[in-house]
């Protein structure tokens, strides 16, 4: 099916209940409440942490207030930006009405960070204080050796996205970059590290994970295992937080993968094709669970075969059918604030970021217009 032909809909019972809880959404949480900017208004900031409302198909907070995922992708955030920056950055992203990063990289190094061989902060802080034999780069970091100095940067961001009302998915090991890691390490060492992880955050509220990042290689048993060891020492240590994973690019969704069922309370849809195709997979897949999109067509970006530029166009055209296909929100990604490349504080504020405000106000508003029963979709 083209971009742009609208899908057939005479056979899918979608529940209304689910696009009125997503709509309101927007009423998103304090993650951190005692985080909070001082003089800071919080009547309508949700009361983290997430949980899958008892439907199955949409998150709530802590009170059981539907919420809604507005997300940017800062996946570079933790290498690139002192925490000033950070917390210019989370505040930009909370005026303009985002209540989710959508994924934050703990480590930033490999394919998508190659000037960041040793997986740095600026100020050069290592996320390890050793190494397996082997070798001395990151992917030889020994990961039951975190720095405690790399962690409590970590913690300082997830604090200041709290004082901005936003959540945080942690990617704890990018696939696209840190799978040589987990093999020099091994299964033990990924779940230590995972408990690790588990351990440190699960006192904080406005934390969620996210596993992956274009896992292209999730079909090969052993990769997926050792992936699989981080998330299930992260839900060993913190069985309370949302967790999911991106599987391969360019169209896919968590549950493909049945083996990360058990682990997972999100169905991530990654898709560059017309958005509604991937997300009513997503939606019709079992268990029953939330769906939304963690990836697809990115502002200022060319994705996809042939190569799709992320026009204004091109993105309405993804957040509309997310959200009329079942979703729970959605991820927006853009160039210059996944990558934080030169420039990126002239690229914050787009035509894309302005027109998802306008996205997330629509649906916002429909909430007098849609009923609460079950209806047949046509």
């Amino acid at each position: 099916m083209k971009a742009g032909t609208l899908p057939n809909y005479s056979n899918l019972r979608l529940p209304a209940m689910l696009l009125v809880s997503t709509l309101l959404g927007s009423t998103v949480t304090s993650a951190q409440e005692n985080s909070a900017a001082p003089g800071a208004s919080k009547t309508n900031a949700p009361t983290y942490p997430l949980k899958v409302s008892t439907s199955g198909r949409y998150l709530v907070d802590r009170n059981n207030k539907p919420f809604l995922i507005v997300g940017d992708s800062p996946q570079g955030l933790m290498s690139r930006l002192t925490e000033e920056e950070a917390d210019s950055y989370f505040a930009d992203r909370q005026a303009h009405g985002f209540n989710t990063a959508g994924w934050m990289d703990a480590l930033c190094a490999g394919h998508d960070f190659p000037d960041n061989t040793d997986a740095a902060t600026r100020d050069g802080i290592r996320p390890f204080s050793g190494y397996v034999s082997g070798g001395t780069d990151y992917t030889y970091y020994d990961l039951t050796k975190p720095n405690e100095a790399y962690f409590t940067r970590l913690d300082h961001i997830v604090i200041l996205a709290a004082k901005h009302d936003i959540l945080v998915f942690i990617d704890p090991m990018d696939t696209n970059g840190w799978l040589p890691t987990l093999h020099h390490n091994g299964l033990s060492a990924a779940y230590f590290f995972g408990q690790y992880l588990g351990t440190r955050y699960r006192s904080f509220p406005n934390v969620a994970w996210i596993s992956g990042n274009d896992f292209v290689s999730w079909k090969n048993r052993e990769d997926d295992e050792l992936v699989q060891a981080v998330a299930k020492g992260i839900k060993s240590a913190d069985p309370g937080h949302l967790q999911t994973v991106e599987l391969n690019y360019e169209t896919s969704s968590s549950f493909d993968d049945p083996t990360w069922v058990p682990i997972i309370s999100l169905n991530s849809t990654y898709s560059y094709s017309p958005t509604y195709m991937q997300m009513l997979h997503s939606y019709n897949q079992a268990p029953v669970a939330p769906t939304y999109l963690v990836e697809g067509h990115y502002d200022q970006e060319n994705v996809g075969h042939p190569p799709d530029y992320g026009t204004p166009p091109t993105l309405r055209r993804q957040e509309y059918w997310t959200m009329l296909s079942g979703g729970a929100g959605q991820f927006y990604g853009n160039f210059y604030t996944w990558s934080f490349s030169s420039g990126w504080k002239y690229y914050l504020d787009t035509a894309g970021v302005t027109q998802l405000g306008i996205w997330k106000n629509s649906f916002l508003h429909c909430l007098g217009i849609i009923s609460f029963q079950t209806r047949t979709v046509r």
